[in-house]
């Protein structure tokens, strides 16, 4: 009988330190694919559900994660304005979801001055938050890195997009 405790007792090690090569295995592998998303995959799972982030400024933007591209961010807040933020603005962010999802061809291609030309051409009022302040009124034109503001004092303000932290509807 001794024996067969004796050869129970070492398949049961044999079992327990597979089990535990599986898990480190299991973890390595993790690490290693997780290595390889980009978080604009794990926005894209994101979308339709809350999150807060920040900007370079310490301003935080809460609301409904809307749309997402490769360069920008949209979140719709409680009060009803949305919010276009660069992903290069964003410093850290709440509420991002562990999976992830695929990226079109649109998504991936859309750029922030393409979602500029289509604010511009609906004539929308906004509120662009730079690095240097504050620019309102309605954006007239976009270039590859600028766009050019018509500011409620009737001047024309033009605002580096590099500059830019967030683009928020300013009704």
């Amino acid at each position: 009988m001794r024996w067969d405790d004796l050869f129970d007792d070492l398949e049961g090690q044999a079992q327990a330190a597979e089990v535990e090569a599986w898990r480190a295995d299991v973890t390595a592998r993790t690490r290693s694919e997780l290595a390889d998303v980009p978080v604009f995959e794990r926005l894209l799972a994101t979308i339709g559900h809350a999150v807060t982030l920040w900007c370079r400024d310490g301003v935080p933007v809460r609301g409904t994660l809307n749309d997402v591209a490769a360069s920008w961010l949209l979140i719709g807040d409680h009060a009803g304005r949305e919010h276009v933020v660069p992903t290069g603005a964003v410093g850290h962010l709440d509420g991002l979801a562990h999976s992830t999802a695929s990226a079109t061809v649109v998504e991936k291609s859309l750029t922030l001055a393409s979602v500029l030309r289509g604010l511009s051409r609906d004539r929308a009022r906004v509120m662009l938050v730079v690095n240097s302040g504050t620019v309102v009124g309605v954006i007239q034109a976009v270039g590859a890195d600028w766009c050019d503001v018509r500011t409620d004092q009737g001047t024309t303000v033009t605002v580096r997009l590099e500059a830019l932290l967030r683009c928020s509807s300013a009704g």
